[in-house]
């Protein structure tokens, strides 16, 4: 673990890792899948000297894992442009979160690997399903999932589940923020940081109770995120 975050560290200031010991990369590239940071530990990988590289199969099997990341990303990208421009000349806002919006806070953003596209139409839900071309399916009452172009998006009828009181407070507290949301240029919708913050803290509280671990991943998210908006 302690080489993984050296190398994350690396990566994350466009540095080369200092690796002083031997490096057991097929379970170094274990370790990484199961944090989802592959791509992240493989920019920095290349910065090494050739002699230090993983070589032969390890080498292709990191290769190959950050081929694959940035190939989704780029079909993801494209697919959320053509949204958020159908989306802006409709006049439908269309507000991204998790994993496209926070890929936003990393040096290089198709580094960070994403499942699906997360958006959320405000309190226009059943339009945005009808924009994504789908009525979609109805899970648990919170979102539908689309695909679009074969990738899979998932449109949020609310921000947070609605379960426990914390969530329903802690959606109407980011609810009033959505007036200071943002938009980009190609239409996008971002949180205003306080909101985003709640959010995140949300999210990641799922991630604490559920039954497995917080990754890695997400805890870079988290520091991003406060370095982003520590002002």
């Amino acid at each position: 673990m302690e080489v993984m975050i050296d190398i994350l560290k690396a990566s994350l200031n466009g540095e080369a890792p200092c690796i002083e010991v031997s490096v057991d990369w097929p379970r170094l590239f274990d370790e990484a899948r199961l944090h989802g940071v592959v791509t992240l530990l493989y920019d920095a990988i290349l910065r090494l000297p050739s002699e230090l590289q993983p070589k032969g199969d390890d080498a292709l099997s990191w290769a190959l894992s950050a081929e694959r990341t940035r190939h989704h990303y780029a079909r993801q990208a494209e697919v959320l442009r053509c949204l958020a421009l159908r989306a802006k000349s409709a006049g439908l806002p269309m507000l991204l979160l998790k994993g496209m919006e926070l890929s936003r806070l990393y040096p290089v953003p198709d580094s960070r690997a994403c499942g699906d596209i997360d958006v959320y139409f405000f309190d226009r839900y059943e339009e945005g399903n009808a924009l994504l071309g789908d009525a979609g399916a109805a899970l648990d009452g919170k979102h539908s999932e689309v695909m679009v172009d074969g990738v899979m998006v998932e449109n949020h009828k609310t921000l947070l589940d609605q379960l426990l009181r914390r969530q329903r407070e802690a959606e109407r507290y980011i609810a009033s923020t959505l007036p200071l949301a943002t938009q980009d240029t190609e239409g996008l919708y971002h949180l205003a940081p306080m909101g985003a913050m709640v959010y995140l803290l949300m999210h990641t509280v799922g991630h604490l109770t559920a039954k497995y671990k917080m990754p890695l991943r997400n805890m870079l998210d988290w520091g991003l995120f406060l370095d982003t908006h520590r002002s």
